[in-house]
């Protein structure tokens, strides 16, 4: 089964992770950020701690395959991943949206509204939404 997942929470793949060192010198991140400072450095840490934080919760019930990056699209970000396991995360993703209601995110980085700092799965407010796409 794969899902598509969708989220108003930047959270940009970018590969940063660790300390900020001083030496590495000016880089691109994955996604192509120029990380320059610490400033820079500390958001593209912060978005990719949310994209862990959503793979984290999906790998709550089973193990994960094909995690493709999670990409800004027009006012969201979005990603894929895959599983062997049909039916694990229940009828309409009844498990899954129970493991994702209220999970801490980190906001104030790229995200085009504001938001709470928890993720909402469920009713008007929601900001994260899974689909099955295969």
């Amino acid at each position: 089964m794969k899902i598509l997942i969708s989220t108003l929470f930047d959270c940009t793949t970018t590969g940063v992770v660790g300390r900020f060192r001083e030496e590495r010198g000016e880089f691109n991140d994955q996604s192509g950020q120029l990380i320059t400072s610490p400033a820079d450095w500390e958001q593209a840490r912060n978005q990719q701690r949310n994209y862990e934080t959503l793979v984290q919760v999906l790998s709550l019930r089973t193990q994960l395959d094909q995690l493709t990056p999670a990409v800004k699209e027009l006012d969201h970000w979005s990603f894929t991943a895959s599983t062997d396991r049909l039916g694990i995360f229940g009828d309409d993703f009844h498990y899954l949206l129970e493991d994702c209601e209220n999970v801490p995110m980190i906001t104030g980085l790229k995200e085009f509204t504001e938001l709470p700092n928890q993720l909402r799965a469920r009713g008007s407010d929601a900001n994260i939404w899974f689909k099955e796409i295969e």
